[in-house]
């Protein structure tokens, strides 16, 4: 019977045929137990199962019939559950992999999918040490979810019985060590919430979305400490890729607009990450142990450039309106005085008091402590019902954020801290107390009628099904917040707003103040006074900002590295040029341009820093990068100029910028030795600050940026130190010089013609755009040369460049420019100029006149 051996089925004279189809069909039928002598002829015969399949739907539906008729797949299961299973398995998941991905008769679909013969296959306890089983396994979960829609969700969404095998299954892996099952869980996911079916979107939310979310943070928490002690460099942007795909994944499901499950994943993204590890770390003097009444707890803290480095790519990739103003507001008016800021792994019991350390504090605190009186109830005990716990926190999350929606800008986060701080939810980055595994078993009990019993009256009820995506707008935008900047409101932008259920029953019990949250279960309510100041403009005080104070202060270089300086920078360009910023948070540091109905009429303090910055970049021996002081002019022109206001530069920062030219001259006067080289130089510098600089995206995300600038070369003052800084240096030295494939552009010069580069692209930068910016303030448009183009002048992340190209383009219109495009080239021409003669660049006669 069989040709080549037991092993083996003998071919068939047609491989492809319902006769085929039969006779696999009776060796299945003798061999229902699997021993060691009759499983490879089951596995082959599984194969050849497969093919015949795919061949009949195509060409046969007398094949698929007979197949439904026998109840074929009633012998997979079997198999599947015997002892010597391991290669049927895989090869009976290669078969299902196959069946499930080229079957287009829908007939034949619905009959693999019925009788719950699918969702056994899900829930069977594959061996998942083995590394070919987990790749057939999770590529047939995978599979299935291309298949959902509204017609199939129902043979994996059981609402009977409350069970999503195919969602619970796959989210229990997203923490897989191999990143191809974690790609394919998030795949999982997105299909699941894609469907917008309600009943299995409710399952997700009560009993999977807290559990599931909590583990995610906790995930992308570590990878972000993983990156902070990165050692080596491949490590590093693996693990920088990493966290752009946790951040790529949180937008796709923040995108899909299911306004429960984003409430959900906000609340966790807000609480145990952004705030307690990012914000927190941008305060110098946060202390890693904070003592509570709870005891000492550890909380980490991430260096400062990796902290705005992750915080730039939140920017970049999360588009959600409500989560980036909140987290816009703490960044830039965020202060001591914000409840939950104080000590953020606080959860408040009876007879606890928040201590105000800070004596900028203690004004806003009297009201705060006197009106944080918590009773211990039942429902708050420690021994308290989990799935109790699960559907208050849940509820809790909804409350705050829909609160923060109505808020006005500047009063967003303070209401969002004081609602979480009211429900007892804290801000702090921990690992889950249970594991997620164990924590949906503890979700089972939260039911649709223990939400509904613990639901607030006056809250508007949960929405899951997504809102048309063309007109939806997210809740995090009310009627008083509407204004957005002109940039944000094209015809195929995504618009956010607030659903009016939400808006009408709910806004009335917090826009007055105090606010008054009552707990249900409890009979207890908790009253805050929400502090209606106005907030201060004058950025000329930062003492109250901390987290705004830490950016400008990292802008503060000197004769030091500028690694902070350019990720402060990279994260207010990711600020401005973010569409979820609207123009009001924007106002809130004056960071939406220059503005003529205030004075000054842009944010004074930090173009003082930024023009300190580029005079620090001009001095010699500076440690100043030319990607820094090309961003940093950058940003400049954002803040000081605009299409409708012009440039609104004062006069002081001219002359401040027209001294540090002239350091940059004297710099560039100082390496004009022999005039051939230096023309040559001057030369391809010229033409390189003429090309474009990569994307926002690309240059925020190369993971080279967070390695210590380096520079190999030591000038001759620096011999007489060498030998004491030889034993600091040469255990960071080899990393550092990794960054050395890079362009020079991006780090620091290591030999005698670099450091001339270097001068030369200062001098040219700097000069280029003083007069730019000279002419723009004389109101100059006559000559067509000196016009800007508002579209380049203003350029946004979605653009393909990141600085103006046409601020050097048309050169000869530039004055002290006229000359640079036709150098001469001083291999063909005689130099007028003898080597060791001196070259006065204080002067216009070196320069061609400019043309009138």
């Amino acid at each position: 019977m069989f040709g080549r051996g037991k092993s083996s089925l003998s071919k068939p004279k047609k491989v492809h045929s319902l006769e085929n189809l039969k006779y696999l069909h009776s060796v299945l039928q003798k061999n229902r137990a699997v021993n060691e002598q009759n499983y490879g002829i089951l596995v082959e015969a599984l194969r050849l199962i497969a093919e015949i399949l795919i061949w009949g739907d195509q060409n046969d539906s007398s094949v698929m019939d007979f197949f439904l008729e026998k109840n074929i797949l009633e012998y997979f299961l079997q198999y599947m559950k015997q002892d010597l299973s391991r290669r049927i398995c895989v090869q009976l998941l290669q078969t299902l992999n196959i069946l499930f991905e080229n079957i287009t008769n829908q007939t034949a679909i619905y009959y693999l999918l019925s009788n719950n013969h699918t969702n056994a296959i899900i829930t069977h306890r594959f061996d998942f040490t083995d590394e070919e089983v987990m790749a057939y396994y999770i590529s047939f979960l995978k599979i299935l979810s291309f298949r959902l829609n509204v017609n199939t969700i129902s043979f994996f969404y059981i609402e009977s019985r409350r069970e999503f095998n195919l969602y619970v299954e796959a989210i229990k892996l997203f923490a897989h060590p191999e990143g191809m099952v974690r790609i394919a869980v998030r795949t999982i996911t997105l299909n699941v919430h894609k469907v917008k079916d309600e009943a299995a979107l409710e399952f997700i939310h009560h009993q999977t979305s807290l559990i599931y979310f909590s583990h995610l943070v906790w995930s992308i928490g570590n990878t972000i400490l993983d990156i902070d002690c990165h050692k080596c460099q491949t490590k590093l942007k693996d693990l920088v890729a990493e966290h752009i795909d946790h951040l790529h994944y949180i937008d796709d499901l923040l995108s899909l607009g299911i306004e429960g499950l984003n409430e959900v994943l906000c609340d966790q993204l807000l609480r145990r990450l952004f705030i307690p590890l990012h914000i927190y770390s941008l305060f110098k003097q946060y202390k890693s142990d904070a003592t509570t009444n709870l005891g000492t707890v550890r909380r980490p803290r991430l260096s400062y450039s990796v902290t705005v480095f992750t915080l730039i790519h939140v920017y970049l990739f999360l588009r959600d309106t409500r989560l980036i103003c909140l987290l816009t507001e703490a960044i830039l008016i965020g202060d001591l005085t914000l409840p939950g800021l104080i000590i953020p792994c606080n959860i408040p019991c009876s007879n606890s008091q928040i201590v105000f350390n800070d004596p900028t504090t203690q004004d806003c605190s009297v009201s705060f402590q006197r009106n944080l009186n918590y009773e211990e109830t039942d429902d708050t005990a420690s021994d308290d019902d989990p799935a109790m716990i699960i559907a208050k926190t849940l509820i809790a999350a909804t409350v705050s954020l829909r609160a923060s929606d109505q808020a006005s800008p500047g009063q967003r986060l303070t209401t969002y801290l004081i609602h979480s701080v009211t429900s007892k939810n804290p801000l702090i980055f921990s690992q889950p107390s249970e594991s997620l595994e164990h924590g949906l078993t503890q979700a089972k009990g939260v039911t649709p009628t223990l939400m509904s019993v613990l639901w607030p009256p006056n809250v508007a009820p949960l929405k899951l099904v997504e809102k048309n995506t063309e007109t939806y707008v997210q809740s995090s935008i009310s009627s008083n917040l509407c204004e957005k900047r002109s940039s944000d409101l094209s015809p195929g932008d995504l618009q956010i707003q607030s659903p009016n259920s939400c808006k009408d029953s709910y806004s009335s019990s917090i826009e007055k103040s105090p606010v008054k949250i009552e707990d249900s279960s409890s009979n207890s309510s908790v009253v805050f006074e929400q502090n209606d100041k106005t907030i201060d403009a004058d950025l000329s005080n930062l003492s109250g900002r901390v987290f705004l104070r830490s950016l400008f202060r990292s802008l503060e270089i000197g004769s030091g590295s500028d690694q902070d300086a350019i990720f402060s920078i990279l994260l207010l360009f990711a600020i401005k040029s973010n569409k979820g910023v609207d123009l009001a948070t924007l106002k809130l540091a004056q960071l939406n341009g220059p503005d003529i109905k205030n004075e000054p009429s842009y944010n004074y303090t930090l173009v003082t820093k930024l023009i300190e910055l580029i005079g620090d970049a001009c001095k010699a021996e500076s440690r100043i990068r030319l990607i820094t002081v090309r961003m940093a002019i950058r940003l400049l022109t954002d803040l000081v100029y605009s299409v409708n206001c012009g440039c609104q530069l004062s006069d002081q920062h001219f002359a401040e910028i027209i001294n540090a030219r002239e350091e940059a001259m004297l710099v560039l006067r100082s390496y004009f030795e022999i005039s051939a080289i230096f023309l040559d130089l001057f030369e391809n510098e010229l033409r390189r600050i003429q090309s474009a600089l990569p994307l926002l995206s690309t240059l925020a995300t190369d993971a080279r940026l967070l390695i210590q600038p380096y520079s190999s070369f030591l000038e001759p003052s620096d011999e007489i130190t060498k030998h004491n800084t030889n034993a600091t240096t040469s255990s960071n030295k080899m990393q550092m010089l990794t960054c050395n494939d890079m362009d020079l552009i991006y780090r620091l010069p290591n030999n005698e013609r670099e450091h001339i580069q270097r001068a030369i692209g200062i001098y040219l930068i700097v000069h280029i755009w003083l007069e730019r910016m000279l002419t723009l303030k004389m109101n100059v448009t006559s000559c067509q040369d000196v016009i800007v183009d508002a579209d380049n002048i203003c350029l946004s992340v979605q653009n393909s460049e990141i600085f103006p190209n046409d601020l050097f383009s048309n050169l000869v219109g530039i004055p002290g420019l006229g000359g640079f495009c036709s150098i001469p080239d001083p291999k063909t021409t005689t130099p007028s100029l003898k080597t060791g003669d001196r070259l006065d660049l204080s002067t216009r006669l070196w320069w061609k006149p400019y043309p009138i």
